[in-house]
């Protein structure tokens, strides 16, 4: 899967393979796998991308690393801020690369199951304890080294110019907040629907039309950047 993502885009392999990780960590904690085996998998693994990266000229020319990084991050009120509940909010003039809007919707329901499910969630989160640890580096990553909450500095260190060039390969960190999103998304839907009674279908729907309604404009902006006519001149 990993060199699948790989052939479509890079960041998407980045997403991806530590998924991968947290799989075999998981399966180590588990006994369902020896540190040997682990390991193996590992190596195997990378030796395949780097055989594929090879392959696609990733080690021909400069550096990949970029400017950017800590401007195209995810601020902190992104996941709930973008609708109709509060505007999205840009502390960085890049950072609406970070937007990460759940949508009304899915707020909702997350409310709701946490009220009623709070607990199904920490035991969800010790079972899995692997994966919510690399959601939380992906958190921390897609936040960058200059964290927002609105318009408001909370962090802001300053990093190696080592540093920044190796992070810098992969500078619009807040699109590593994806897989943060649909993880929290598909938990919450999980937890609600294990218990099959009309009344959390009603909830679904009510959810459903609400999300709908709060991603109107969105829809709205993408069918008409669709409809704007390109400018590749294929003839050059």
């Amino acid at each position: 899967m990993s060199c699948i993502a790989l052939l479509i885009h890079p960041y998407l392999m980045a997403m991806i393979y530590p998924v991968f990780i947290a799989y075999l960590s998981q399966q180590y904690l588990r006994r369902a796998l020896s540190l040997r085996q682990g390991l193996l998998w590992i190596a195997s693994s990378l030796l395949l991308l780097l055989m594929i990266m090879y392959a696609g000229g990733y080690f021909v020319g400069k550096n990949a690393a970029a400017e950017g990084f800590g401007i195209y991050s995810l601020n902190l009120t992104a996941p709930f801020c973008g609708g109709v509940l509060c505007s999205f909010a840009d502390a960085t003039g890049g950072q609406d690369e970070g937007y990460n809007y759940l949508g009304a919707g899915a707020l909702l329901l997350l409310s709701i199951a946490l009220i009623t499910r709070g607990g199904e969630f920490l035991r969800a989160g010790r079972r899995h304890l692997p994966l919510l640890l690399m959601l939380a580096g992906f958190v921390l990553y897609a936040a960058s080294n200059r964290i927002f909450f609105g318009q408001h500095a909370v962090v802001d260190v300053s990093l190696p110019e080592t540093l920044k060039g190796l992070l810098g390969v992969f500078r619009v960190s807040g699109r590593f907040f994806w897989l943060v999103g649909y993880s929290v998304l598909f938990a919450t839907l999980v937890i609600l629907l294990r218990r099959h009674n009309w009344s959390i279908l009603a909830i679904m729907a009510v959810a459903l039309l609400l999300q709908w309604q709060d991603t109107r404009t969105l829809r709205e902006l993408v069918r008409y950047q669709a409809s704007i006519p390109g400018d590749l001149n294929l003839d050059l």
